[in-house]
Formats: structure tokens, C-alpha cells, sequence
């Protein structure tokens, strides 16, 4: 037996060799990651709904970023000198309302913060950051390792709320991309953004957090139908290539995680029903309420949609001033108003109600377009005959798809936002993954976790927190979830402040360690808590097959050459640096650069255009602009290996005096490359126009207006080449 052993192993060593020595580099299993998934945040939450309604900076001085939220949820305390400027009893009402709800009694004195923390952040403070970088980084060297940054906002609650805005959709996303951005940007030490799959293992590896920012918005694109017109940049009636148009523009942001649909109906298709309040939102949304169907029995839902709601109007302390304030939503929505909601019919004991809608055309589309870009699609809040479809869809095309804040309808979740087994089963099978509420309780979480853990055989699962989404954290744990601290796991501090997760439950994001402790004493097994460290394992794996069937889909198979012409610009304004504005016929000497460069992401190829205009003699006026172009987007699962092209052109002349206009407008002494007045030097500028010496005011003050001044009438772009290759 032994000399049997011994040929074998002698046999097999020159095999693996060979083998080992055959196998290309890219084949090589790259090294295994470990750590824990949150699949869903919100850490600039206080930049969604209007501004003025989530209360708390990310970073900063803690005694600003995290001390009085008076001036955002106060009414009827001081000050009433105008420091805060308007103050409105709607926005207290409603926001003494979430305290309530949310077992805050008496509700929080709106003066209470950093240095002390006695009433904010708690578990339930929902209304309060609870994301501050510290925090977060508590969190990440708990285990964290991945975690995926949300945009989040309502129209209808920001409206209501009577915040100063932006209140729509699509600029409140925008702002929040690059608040997040920035804020993450700032705290390179210890995380960063990543935007692919490998730039996700790099840091994982380098033993930082890696951020995945997404979106999880009402109304994609302002692609709003509401009850009654409030702006007009909304497009109502969105069509395929305004689709792509929005869904290129975000991903060119950095959005690499999308929901298609959130709480209200939308362009896309039908919301989960599951709770009847947004109903309001949804009116105020699309014009209509909710249209339910009957779920039947084998379904296992059995929430029902009724017409039961109570209206802040209707409150005694608001009524005292409903008089100033005055209605802030149309009346053709508001709750206390007869006729305004159906009476839905009860389905029946044994059944409930789902929506009735499920996928658009222009919704199958969208996710079609969205697996071409490669993203990352989370499936949670569509309703069941819309998940129905995309999976599908996913089905068909073997792309994963992913439910990131969830839990099982089997174990007691009775609506059609909760995953069925066969939903789950189907997301596994197509590499996709799972993120769990934390369920109030460890015990609760663990019971989800286990039984995930079983229905997928033994995958990994993430946690989906929802953590500053207007949804309470763990509370304080029962006695058998009870924690200990010792050297090397202490309590979290900050400021007077001392939070000891046995008394005060998941307060902010820093406890979530002291959480998932308190789950292993809530008797999660090592194989389980193995299998929730190897979630990043998962994400990973995820996103990679994302990338791969991208690139597919692009016909994308390995490194080429593609070809494209940049956009011409019609007017490029330079705005005063210095001097009088006045050239005073001395030049300008004028230079237009023009630089490529492959974006910091390798998502595609970034135009820098840049132009100087310089007094020669007698003063120093002088004018100046930069404009950045994303002037090449890479095909999804694709990225950019270089610009094989000219990085750099430029145009120059100096201008000759163009004498005084008196008065009136003309436009100045022009010169065009196409008639030998302006030197190209470089590949990237096929033609350009210039103005010079205009003899009056030479520089304009309008950014987007200088037909009478010195500036760019016109660039023509020659052919640009790149290679691009699979992610």
C-alpha cells in the first residue's frame, strides 16, 4: 500500500507541473477574500429628501457634523431670532410623528447632540446620522469589507416637509454621487471606491473597506407622471433612448448598484406593496394610487392594501396651525380627503393583496441595458410579477441579479417584497446573492441566516442593513444576545459619550461589530459565521460574472481596437482671471489645449479642454476655462488600456486690435484654423474657430454666452483610437 501511494505521488508531481506550466498567467485562482457585506447604506441620507429633513454630517468637527438638529426639526422652541431661517410646524409634526412610531417618548429636544449623545444617535433615531466616519471605521475593522453606498430620497416627503430642496428625484441623486464621492475620496486611509470587480479585490486585499456606490431612487431620470406637474425637467413620457441616455449619464457618475424600482410604481413597472401609507407617495408620484390584485393563498402573502389613513392635518396640535402653514400637498392626495383612494375590497381570509403591475416594456428594456452595462441589479422592492420577469430575463441572458435587504416570506414575512424560496434559489443559481435585514434581534438574524444557509447549501449570505433608510437598527438584546468587552474589543466612545451595545442596541454603525457578536451568542455556528465572512468572497465572484456577461453581450472578447469621433463644441466662454476685462488691443495671445486621458476607473476616455487668453503689452488682463468632457464610455464589462491616439492638442494665435465697437456688439476679430490663422500642433483638433480682440469688453461675465467676447465659436475632433479589453 505504501509503495502504491509513493508511484502515485511521483506520478501526479511531473503532471501538476506540466500542468501548472501550461496554464495561462489570467487562469491562476487569484487569492480568496474574507470579511462581511453590507449590501445596503445610506451615508448621505442628510442630502436626500430636500435637505432639511435627515439631520448630520459624514466628517467634520463632531460638535457641527453631529450637534443641534433644532433648525432641522424644530418649531415651536427657540430660536426664533432667524438664525435658523424658516422654521415650519409640518416638518416638527412629522417629525415628531417618526419618533413616536418609532418608541421615542417623550421625542427627542431637538438640542441634544455631540458632546453628549443622551438623545441621539439611538437604534431608533431615524432621523439622526448614524454613519459618521468614525463610526464606519469602527465597522470595518470589525469585519466589514464591503460596503454598498446608496442614494435614497422621496419627493412627496421632502415636498411635505416644506424643505428647501432639491426636492426631485434626479438632482438629489447627483448631489448625493458626489457628497459620497468626496466624502469617501476624503478617508483613503482606510476605504475607497471601488469601480469594478478588480479594483474591488485591490482593496479588499489591501485591507481596506471597498465602496460600491448605487442608487435606490423613486424615479430614475425624473421620469415622473405625477399628480399634478411641480418642475419641468421631469420627462413624463421617457422613451428607450432617453433610458440610455440617463443610464450611461449615471454610470459615467460612478453608479455601478441599482434598484430599478423603489416604493412608488414607476417607468419601469409595478412597486412591492407593503405598506399602505405609500400609497400617498405613489399618487403623488404617478397620478394614481395603487391597483392591488388578489394574491392567492399559495402565494403566501397575505398583507392587505386598505383605505385606513390618518392624515397629519387631522392631528389637534397641527390643526392649531394648519391656518399659516396651509395644505403643502395637492388636495387631489392627500389622505383625509373623501374619494381620493379607493375602498379596497378584503381578498379574503387567506389571501392578500400584490400589485397588479409588473414590469414595463420600457422596464425589461431598462434591465436589458442595465446587464449591458455590467451593474450590479438588486430585484428588492419590485413587485412580484416584476421579479417574475427579471428573473426571467436574468434567466435567459445567466446574469446574476441580487436581493440586498431582505428576508424569507416563508418565515413569516407576508408580502410580495419578501423572497420566496424559489426566488432565492434561482438568484444563487445565477451567482447572484442575498443580503438580510438584521431582523431587530441577533436571534431573529441568525434564524434568517440559518435558514438561507440551508436553502442555498451552504452559501454565503450578506446583512442589508438599511442603515440611515428611515429604518430602526437592532435594539437592545435579550439575555441570551448579552455581549462581553475586553481588551481589544472595547466600547465605542466619542465626545461625554460611552454606548455599550447591552443597554443601548445597535445606536450607529460602529456597534455593528458588537452586533455580529452578539449573533454568535445568539448561537450562530463557526460554519455559518465562516460562511458570512466569505460574503465579500461572494460580491466579488458576483460582480465578476456581471463584467463577463457584459462583455459578452458587447462582443467584447479580448483586447481591441475601437474608433471614435469626439462631439464638436459650438461655444466655449474663458471667464476673467484678472485685469480690467479689456485686451485693449494688445493680442490676446490665445492657446486652446486639448488632453485625452483614460478615466481614473477606466470606464473611458475623459476630454480636458482648456483656454487661455493673455494681454501681451500695457496691462494684465487675462481669461481662463477648463471644460471636462467624458467624450468615450466603454462598453459594459469592458474597460479603457489606453488611448493609442495623441494625448495632446493645441491652437494658437495672438490676436491683432480690433479697435473700439462703441457701444455695440460684434464679433471681434475671428480666426480660423481652416484659413491658416491659428498653428495646430497634434492629432486631436481637426479645426478650430477662435475669437480674439473684440474692441469693447473683451471678456464676458456669462459663462454661457460670448458671441460678443473673446472665446471658442467652434472645435471640429479628428478620429480618436483606444483599446479596450474584457474587466
Amino acid at each position: 500500500m505504501k509503495q502504491k501511494k509513493t508511484r502515485l505521488k511521483l506520478y501526479m508531481l511531473p503532471l501538476a507541473l506540466l500542468i501548472t506550466h501550461l496554464l495561462p498567467a489570467q487562469l491562476v485562482l487569484p487569492k480568496k477574500l474574507h470579511g462581511y457585506v453590507d449590501m445596503h447604506t445610506h451615508p448621505v441620507s442628510q442630502w436626500g429628501f430636500g435637505e432639511q429633513l435627515f439631520f448630520g454630517e459624514n466628517d467634520g468637527n463632531p460638535a457641527t457634523a453631529l450637534g443641534s438638529c433644532g433648525c432641522y426639526h424644530n418649531f415651536v422652541a427657540p430660536p426664533f431670532d432667524g438664525s435658523c431661517g424658516s422654521q415650519n410646524l409640518y416638518r416638527n409634526s412629522i417629525v415628531d410623528k417618526i419618533d413616536k412610531d418609532n418608541h421615542i417618548s417623550p421625542v427627542h429636544s431637538k438640542v441634544a447632540g455631540f458632546p453628549d449623545f443622551d438623545q441621539w444617535p439611538k437604534h431608533n433615531s431615524l432621523l439622526h446620522q448614524q454613519m459618521y466616519v468614525d463610526w464606519i471605521k469602527r465597522a470595518k475593522e470589525g469585519g466589514l469589507r464591503v460596503m454598498v453606498a446608496l442614494t435614497v430620497s422621496s419627493h412627496c416627503l421632502a415636498d411635505a416637509t416644506e424643505t428647501s430642496g432639491p426636492n426631485d428625484d434626479q438632482r438629489s441623486m447627483n448631489k448625493q454621487i458626489e457628497k459620497m464621492k468626496a466624502f469617501f475620496g476624503r478617508h483613503k486611509d482606510f476605504m475607497e471606491i471601488a469601480y469594478s470587480a478588480e479594483q474591488l479585490r485591490k482593496i479588499v486585499l489591501a485591507g481596506k473597506l471597498a465602496i460600491v456606490l448605487g442608487i435606490e431612487m423613486d424615479n430614475i431620470g425624473n421620469f415622473y407622471n405625477p399628480a399634478a406637474p411641480f418642475f419641468t425637467s421631469m420627462i413624463n413620457l421617457p422613451t428607450q433612448p432617453n433610458v440610455r441616455l440617463e443610464i450611461d449619464r449615471i454610470y459615467a457618475m460612478g453608479v455601478r448598484y441599482i434598484f430599478p424600482i423603489h416604493m412608488t410604481n414607476n417607468a419601469f413597472g409595478g412597486t412591492a406593496l407593503y405598506n399602505g401609507g405609500l400609497n400617498v407617495a405613489n399618487k403623488y408620484n404617478t397620478g394614481k394610487a395603487f391597483v392591488p390584485e388578489v394574491a392567492p393563498a399559495s402565494s403566501g402573502i397575505t398583507f392587505k392594501l386598505t383605505s385606513a389613513f390618518s392624515a397629519m392635518r387631522q392631528d389637534f396640535f397641527a390643526g392649531l396651525f394648519m391656518g399659516v402653514t396651509g395644505p403643502v400637498l395637492p388636495e387631489k392626495i392627500m389622505p383625509d380627503v373623501a374619494g381620493n383612494y379607493p375602498n379596497y375590497a378584503d381578498p379574503g381570509l387567506a389571501n392578500g393583496h400584490r400589485n397588479s403591475i409588473g414590469l414595463s416594456p420600457l422596464g425589461e428594456f431598462a434591465l436589458a441595458y442595465m446587464m449591458q452595462k455590467g451593474m450590479i441589479i438588486d430585484i428588492d422592492h419590485m413587485s412580484e410579477r416584476g421579479v417574475k420577469k427579471a428573473l426571467e430575463i436574468a434567466t435567459t441572458k445567466n446574469y446574476p441579479l441580487n436581493s440586498g435587504h431582505n428576508s424569507f416570506r416563508t418565515l413569516g414575512a407576508y408580502n410580495e417584497n419578501a423572497r420566496t424560496d424559489e426566488q432565492v434559489k434561482t438568484i444563487y443559481k445565477l451567482g447572484g446573492m442575498m443580503g438580510l435585514g438584521h431582523g431587530d434581534h441577533s436571534t431573529n438574524f441568525v434564524k434568517e441566516f440559518r435558514y438561507g444557509f440551508a436553502l442555498t447549501n451552504g452559501q454565503p449570505l450578506a446583512l442589508g442593513t438599511d442603515v440611515n433608510g428611515f429604518y430602526a437598527l437592532p435594539g437592545k438584546p435579550t439575555a441570551k444576545e448579552r455581549i462581553e468587552y475586553k481588551p481589544g474589543f472595547t466600547k465605542s466612545t466619542m465626545g461625554t459619550k460611552t454606548w455599550d451595545f447591552n443597554t443601548d442596541g445597535m445606536a450607529h454603525y460602529g456597534l455593528l461589530p458588537d452586533y455580529i457578536e452578539s449573533c454568535k451568542k445568539a448561537g450562530m455556528t463557526a460554519d455559518e459565521h465562516n460562511a458570512f465572512n466569505d460574503a465579500a468572497n461572494r460580491f466579488v465572484l458576483m460582480w465578476e460574472k456581471c463584467e463577463e456577461k457584459a462583455a459578452a453581450m458587447n462582443n467584447v472578447k479580448a483586447e481591441e481596437e475601437k474608433t471614435f469621433t469626439i462631439s464638436s463644441e459650438n461655444q466655449l466662454c474663458p471667464l476673467l482671471i484678472k485685469g480690467d476685462r479689456e485686451f485693449g488691443g494688445h493680442g490676446p495671445d490665445v492657446t486652446c489645449t486639448v488632453t485625452l486621458k483614460v478615466s481614473a476607473d477606466k470606464a473611458g476616455v475623459d476630454a480636458i479642454i482648456k483656454m487661455t487668453a493673455k494681454e501681451t503689452a500695457g496691462g494684465d488682463t487675462e481669461a481662463g476655462g477648463t471644460w471636462t468632457r467624458r467624450v468615450y464610455t466603454a462598453p459594459g464589462g469592458t474597460k479603457v488600456l489606453k488611448i493609442n491616439s495623441d494625448l495632446e492638442s493645441k491652437a494658437h494665435f495672438v490676436s491683432g486690435g480690433a479697435g473700439s465697437e462703441f457701444g455695440s456688439c460684434n464679433e471681434g476679430l475671428v480666426y480660423d484654423s481652416g484659413k491658416g490663422q491659428i498653428k495646430i500642433t497634434g492629432d486631436i483638433i481637426k479645426s478650430i474657430i477662435m475669437v480674439g480682440d473684440t474692441g469693447g469688453p473683451d471678456v464676458t461675465a456669462n459663462k454661457n454666452d460670448c458671441h460678443c467676447d473673446t472665446g471658442i465659436k467652434k472645435i471640429v475632433f479628428n478620429p480618436v483610437s483606444v483599446t479596450i479589453a474584457p474587466l
